[in-house]
């Protein structure tokens, strides 16, 4: 699993391919995210790596295709935050994939073959154009009463600050604010998978199973 071939401390990537099956994230704590959940689901074949950010996918898929280890590689996915555009997201990705020589998928969930390779890629969040992992994750909690407060919190501070939260970062504040409830309230959104915290039986998950089962 990639959990192995991380250094959470010091954030090093450590160029090593031991899976077949490969997917690339944005950051560390989706690398955590996704490894939780694919051990849930009994995917012990799977390895996640961090791209360290979608401005970065472009050098990261550079380096990560020239290794030695690429050839074992029969599934590739890449995994992103729309954040302010599904379209500029995807256009990013495919730009990468073509940098590269891979095939670029047309639609997210879609697989392209080359050779023995199977391309795909998922943009979060699935139902709107704008989003992060973060939306996916409350989404999946949307039904905790806890999330009621969570509301007034949000509008009590926007009371007291101007243009406070911006919209990009919204879903973060709204998670750490839901982290500060638990038992651990400095939990990160990573480590909060790996407590069972995220409700990856949600449908909001939906899509992420999807992609995992079919690598």
């Amino acid at each position: 699993m990639a959990g192995e071939q991380y250094d959470y401390q010091e954030s090093r990537w450590k160029k090593r391919i031991s899976e077949a099956k490969q997917v690339l994230v944005e950051g560390l704590d989706e690398v955590r995210v996704l490894d939780n959940f694919a051990s849930r689901l009994g995917l012990a074949d799977v390895q996640c790596h961090a791209y360290q950010g979608k401005q970065n996918l472009r050098n990261f898929l550079k380096t990560f295709t020239a290794l030695s280890d690429f050839t074992r590689v029969r599934s590739l996915a890449v995994v992103a935050d729309a954040d302010f555009s599904t379209d500029g997201t995807r256009d990013r990705i495919r730009g990468a994939l073509q940098n590269v020589g891979l095939p670029q998928p047309s639609a997210p969930l879609t697989e392209v073959l080359d050779g023995n390779l199977k391309v795909s890629y998922l943009i979060l969040p699935h139902w709107r154009g704008t989003g992060m992992l973060e939306d996916v994750c409350l989404e999946s909690i949307k039904t905790d009463p806890v999330m009621e407060c969570i509301d007034q919190f949000i509008e009590c501070v926007k009371g007291f600050r101007e243009e406070w939260p911006k919209p990009e970062i919204e879903a973060k504040a709204r998670v750490h604010a839901y982290l500060a409830s638990q038992d651990r309230p400095d939990l990160r959104l990573g480590e909060a998978a790996q407590r069972g915290i995220w409700k990856f039986d949600s449908d909001a998950f939906g899509p992420l199973k999807d992609l995992l089962q079919r690598l």
